[in-house]
């Protein structure tokens, strides 16, 4: 039975490759950007009463908030520290301004998140 199996596996590899050798190179350009606008196809949406900015509107407001907490958070962060270290004053130390910056950072990163969240409203 293993005689038989190699030689009709080989034969119809062979056949197939000679198929495809046959049939000539195939073309697997992707297509250019004309012939994809050319198959574009708009479609309205199925209910006209609702507006697309309504919708955007209400699905974007706590995305927007987060980005304004983030940003205001790290913005209160730098102000807190530096705040932090120029209230501290001269502690005749080597890293005079460190404690107030240790203490000021958190602070105002806290102050400046909720500041940007109640702003983005």
């Amino acid at each position: 039975m293993k005689r038989f199996a190699a030689p009709a596996i080989l034969i119809a590899l062979a056949s197939l490759v000679a198929r495809q050798a046959a049939a000539g190179p195939v073309d697997r350009t992707p297509p250019g950007i004309r012939a994809s606008m050319a198959q574009a196809r708009f479609i309205e949406s199925p209910s006209p009463q609702l507006s697309q900015s309504t919708q955007v509107a209400g699905a974007s407001r706590r995305p927007q908030q987060a980005k304004a907490a983030i940003g205001l958070g790290f913005f209160g962060m730098l102000t807190g520290s530096w705040l932090g270290a120029a209230i501290e004053g001269d502690c005749r130390c080597q890293e005079r301004g460190f404690a107030g910056a240790v203490i000021g950072a958190p602070v105002g990163a806290a102050v400046g998140a909720i500041l940007g969240w109640h702003l983005a409203r």
